[in-house]
């Protein structure tokens, strides 16, 4: 007989193999309502519309325009900013292949088939990127390029919804949970398990020493060598790859990620005291022996994460939200992927838990999902990469609710009022192309795209 594993993940709804227009599929609504302004339904009569048609509106308008940014070549542009991507001097790098990933990403997460044509379009383009040069030259690819290629041809073949929208906005449904077998591993074919397969291997092969940066490899003018926002996307991208029938990697590398994790949280933090899953205001509702169902009370102190402890930028050394929702996200994976190992279980998963309830008190602290939080002060920056973030935190455990905040249904008000009337969300707070960065972020949002992982042992 297998065992059942007790999932932290919410599954409201598992809607099989649902191609694009994802959402329209969940009630088996199909045809859409006239557009309004900004992109938004338009009224009938006095009803207004409900958010739930506001938000798949606002995926079908997303994913439109996201569809029209890739250009003749396949990609989706260059990542520019006035100094170089990831810190350090020099000259910048665009980070091309790492852009067309993360869209694909997005638009195969809201339902895009592998077969529409953007999509075979921007695989080809990625792999020339790999293979325009000998052997030696695919490694000019950054450890950001390989996490985002890595999940984006996860995604390919994980087409099944994981999560239903319209549950999700109703707070009495959200509140379920259940008991889930660990999803079967997903088959790649021939080609894209040898992909696959070289595509971790160079990521691994990127850590210096401990964790990642963005840069690519051999580049020595940078100020430090890992950074925590790289680490998340690369512990992304290992989960994706943990979900692929025979793709392997040396998984006691993850020791050494998560002590540089835990090393870039605030050493000290005001106090606090929660009352565990009972009555749901303790954030993260999860014991600290790793099991669900048990009514704990817990203590710690109220510590974010920080993008390098070591920076001498400030922006980069002061905890704030997009990079407490790396911590808590990455810290979760590296359980997820440890979880049966007994040198974690004796010597990592009680400063694991902690941090990660403490790191969630955080967010608790400085709420808000109208910007990037910042201990002291507001960020005005890399907003829909935090939303995102929240997601990720979220879906990852299961949990709709952090504290007494529905962190979806808040979130996602925010995202269908900002978006533009092409389809498009532009803060004029990240990179460029911002339209392409914040458009993939807020869809990924908006969908839900991130899959639960178990990270308790069921007795």
């Amino acid at each position: 007989m297998s065992r059942l594993f007790l999932s932290l993940a919410l599954v409201l709804s598992m809607a099989a193999f649902a191609p694009a227009s994802v959402l329209a599929e969940e009630d088996g609504e199909g045809e859409e309502g006239d557009e309004g302004k900004n992109g938004k339904p338009a009224k009938k009569g006095d009803e207004e519309p409900s958010l739930y048609d506001q938000i798949k509106k606002a995926i079908d308008n997303g994913v439109a325009y996201l569809k029209k940014c890739q250009n003749q070549e396949g990609g989706f542009g260059n990542i520019n900013s006035e100094h170089l991507y990831g810190g350090g001097t020099g000259e910048g790098y665009p980070h091309q292949a790492g852009l067309a990933a993360l869209a694909l990403y997005a638009l195969l997460k809201c339902g895009v088939p592998p077969t529409d044509p953007v999509i075979v379009k921007g695989f080809d383009y990625i792999h020339k990127k790999c293979q325009l040069a000998p052997e030696s030259q695919m490694m000019t690819l950054s450890s950001y390029e390989f996490s985002t290629m890595i999940m984006a041809l996860e995604a390919k073949y994980d087409r099944q919804k994981k999560h239903n929208i319209k549950a999700t906005l109703d707070r009495k449904t959200a509140s379920k949970r259940a008991f889930v077998k660990e999803p079967p591993l997903l088959q790649l074919g021939r080609e894209d398990q040898k992909v696959m397969q070289t595509w971790v291997d160079q990521l691994m092969m990127r850590r210096a020493p401990y964790a990642w940066r963005y840069n690519k490899p051999n580049m020595t003018d940078h100020l430090f060598t890992e950074d925590l926002s790289s680490t998340q996307l690369a512990m992304l991208a290992l989960r994706a790859a943990s979900r692929c029938a025979g793709i392997v990697f040396d998984r006691n590398a993850i020791y050494d990620v998560i002590n540089f994790i835990l090393e870039n949280q605030e050493e000290n933090g005001p106090e606090y005291e929660t009352t565990g899953e009972e009555d749901g205001k303790g954030g993260v509702k999860v014991t600290g022996e790793g099991h669900y169902g048990t009514v704990t009370r817990f203590k710690g102190k109220i510590r974010g994460f920080m993008y390098h402890k070591g920076s001498p930028d400030k922006k980069e050394s002061t905890a704030n939200g997009s990079m407490t929702t790396a911590g808590i996200a990455s810290l979760i994976i590296a359980k997820s992927l440890l979880l049966r190992e007994p040198r974690f279980i004796k010597e990592f998963e009680v400063k694991v838990d902690q941090a990660i309830r403490d790191g969630t008190q955080w967010l608790l602290k400085y709420w808000t999902v109208k910007s990037n939080p910042c201990a002291g002060n507001a960020m005005l920056y890399y907003t829909y990469y935090y939303l995102y973030g929240l997601e990720r935190c979220g879906d990852l455990q299961g949990t709709l609710v952090f504290g007494e905040h529905y962190w979806y249904n808040e979130g996602a008000e925010v995202l269908v009022e900002e978006q533009k009337d092409n389809g498009a969300w532009i803060k004029n707070d990240t990179h460029m192309p911002e339209d392409v960065i914040n458009t993939s972020f807020a869809l990924l949002f908006l969908d839900r795209a991130t899959a639960p992982v178990i990270i308790a042992r069921y007795k």
